[in-house]
């Protein structure tokens, strides 16, 4: 989770083998972030750090969902994490 202004985001992590640092890909959906897990092993093994997360209010994350709303300030906080 990532603690964000609205609430905890759900987020998953994956990432390549060895210590890094790694580029990262950010993927924040609202139809639940473990339908894109199938994506994790295609950036992984490209070697990039995969995350993907719920937006605000949706599935498994707090707060309330507001289309498009949320998003930059969402996206802000999950990459200064």
């Amino acid at each position: 989770m990532v603690p964000g202004a609205g609430g905890d985001l759900a987020t998953d992590v994956y990432l390549p083998p060895g210590a890094g640092p790694f580029p990262v890909v950010l993927q924040r959906t609202p139809y639940h972030r473990r339908v894109l897990e199938t994506l994790a092993p295609t950036f992984v093994q490209a070697g990039y750090a995969y995350v993907v997360q719920d937006c605000r209010g949706k599935w498994d994350s707090g707060g309330q969902f507001t289309p498009l709303v949320h998003e930059a300030e969402d996206g802000l906080t999950t990459l200064d994490w």
